[in-house]
């Protein structure tokens, strides 16, 4: 059995930990450790990893580091078989690992994967999407990347943080203030979901995932598994105190009432008209796009980790 790991030094746990790519490198001979500060780095190792594929291919970072990870190995691997992939604790949120039922700490998780064999491992596919040529499992905009802007402004990161962070949102909207107009302003335009009509409105935020959770307790996208090679899509311009007033909708992942007017269905695809630079929010990370958003169904990832 052979394991890789591929880890980035600036996540939250390398940050924390400093040895942590020490203890990877000395857990075992089966376990080769590469480390990636940047787009070239991975793609170098998704190469190298074609070419002699492991057993399995960890990654060790937050969900972005997933996301560009995966993104860099779907291109080196070009159509051919892709090794598992095991995803660590490394990041500050975790949702796609914890949205595939890890729970270790990554030294914890990866002693575990050795003790198996990997014919023994746990398996879970999870749909992914696309666009601009990146691979995910969460993408949005509006509200979502208002948020993350916020979020990351401190340099603090972590559950803490984003808890924080929403509970200046709610009283932002109570009291109304400056705060408020930056988290919720609106993305004009108009969005296209599969082969249904053009409807433009002020959008408030749009959502899209192929996993359940969202963080901090929130699952919204109680529709992400309903079609293989889909995703659950949420897009609403309700007012802010409309939104906060239905977040339990976003904590518990129920269907949102008729009154609310939100967009809440398993799709295909999605298409946002942009007038401008627009940013968008992948697997936590931001980028901007300046051509018309599309996302659709990219390759499934099969995630695996270690019974128990």
């Amino acid at each position: 059995m052979r394991i890789a790991v591929i880890a980035n030094p600036r996540a939250a746990r390398h940050r924390r930990t400093s040895n942590l790519i020490d203890r990877f490198r000395g857990l075992a001979p089966e376990v080769e450790t590469l480390v990636s500060t940047t787009l070239d780095d991975l793609g170098e190792y998704a190469l190298k990893l074609a070419q002699d594929p492991p057993d399995g291919i960890a990654i060790s970072g937050g969900d972005g580091t997933i996301s560009l990870t995966v993104t860099a190995l779907r291109t080196a691997f070009a159509g051919q078989p892709m090794p598992p992939v095991i995803p660590l604790k490394s990041g500050s949120m975790n949702m796609i690992p914890s949205s595939v039922g890890v729970r270790r700490d990554p030294i914890k998780e990866l002693k575990a994967i050795l003790n198996y064999q990997p014919s023994d491992w746990r398996r879970e596919w999870r749909d992914t999407v696309q666009i601009d040529g990146r691979f995910g499992c969460l993408f949005g905009f509006g509200f979502v990347t208002n948020f993350l802007d916020y979020y990351y402004e401190s340099g603090n990161t972590g559950p803490a943080r984003a808890a924080r962070v929403l509970a200046d949102t709610i009283v932002s909207t109570i009291i109304r203030s400056d705060l408020m107009r930056r988290l919720f302003a609106r993305c004009p335009g108009r969005l296209r979901i599969d082969d249904g009509p053009w409807e433009h409105r002020e959008w408030l935020a749009v959502l899209v995932q192929t996993i359940e959770n969202l963080g901090i307790g929130f699952y919204p996208a109680y529709r992400a598994f309903e079609q293989d090679g889909g995703f659950h899509v949420l897009a609403t311009d309700l007012s802010p105190g409309g939104l906060v007033r239905h977040i339990s909708y976003l904590r518990r992942g129920r269907p949102w009432p008729a009154k609310a007017n939100t967009i809440d269905q398993s799709a295909r695809k999605l298409e946002f008209e942009v007038s401008g630079p627009t940013k968008y929010m992948l697997d936590g990370e931001l980028y901007v796009s300046r051509t018309n958003l599309v996302v659709e169904p990219g390759p499934p990832i099969e995630f695996v980790r270690a019974p128990g």
